[in-house]
């Protein structure tokens, strides 16, 4: 990814995030489902009752606001996997790539579980899309943030690696290149043979 990628992710995220955070702000920092690990129809259904009206008008513009929370996952996952292509190579980049389109999905099916609990409540019939909410939901905010912590410990990993130079001698760089190291190997062998058979040379012209 180039890094034009990176600079424009990075700047959606932070223009998305500083208007949600100011929606926070203004509405006096309420509570919200996707902010807990783990929730289930109860403590949705108490949440919801707590926000009232207005509290639960507010969190549904929070997800529609043109630079609301169904448009962030796209800014964050995308940052996340500039820097994670950006920062490994070969499998691990792709899986961890990988990973960050899974945590956008996860997002904004959360978001999108959350935004049709709030339109029917306090009626919360039995029907297909309530249950499949209720079911879906928890799950997707579960599995986003299990994501979420896995690649920034990788991230934060391969900085650390990066800062510390650890892993930059000579010898980590041959075992991640098997075929130089074999080619490297085999020239050595060459050079020691036209060493003995110089000396031996030399031994022979004393005689």
């Amino acid at each position: 990814m180039s890094t034009r990628v990176l600079i424009l992710s990075a700047i959606g995220s932070a223009a998305v995030y500083a208007n949600m955070l100011l929606m926070f702000y203004r509405q006096g920092w309420p509570p919200r489902l996707d902010m807990m690990l783990f929730w289930d129809e109860e403590d949705a259904h108490a949440l919801l009752k707590q926000l009232g009206t207005k509290g639960r008008d507010d969190y549904v513009r929070m997800y529609t606001a043109p630079l609301g929370d169904l448009v962030f996952p796209f800014c964050y996952s995308t940052l996340l996997a500039a820097l994670c292509w950006r920062s490994f190579s070969g499998r691990v980049a792709g899986r961890l790539v990988s990973a960050c389109v899974a945590v956008c999905c996860l997002d904004v099916t959360e978001n999108l579980c959350v935004l049709q609990l709030l339109r029917e409540f306090p009626e919360w019939e039995r029907h297909p899309l309530l249950v499949g909410a209720l079911a879906v939901g928890p799950t997707a905010t579960l599995g986003k943030y299990a994501l979420l912590a896995v690649i920034a410990l990788m991230l934060m990993w391969r900085w650390v690696k990066m800062l510390t130079g650890v892993g930059s001698s000579q010898a980590p760089s041959r075992a991640a290149n098997p075929v130089q190291h074999f080619e490297d190997g085999a020239d050595d062998a060459q050079a020691s043979k036209a060493r003995l058979r110089r000396r031996d040379g030399a031994g022979r012209a004393s005689r």
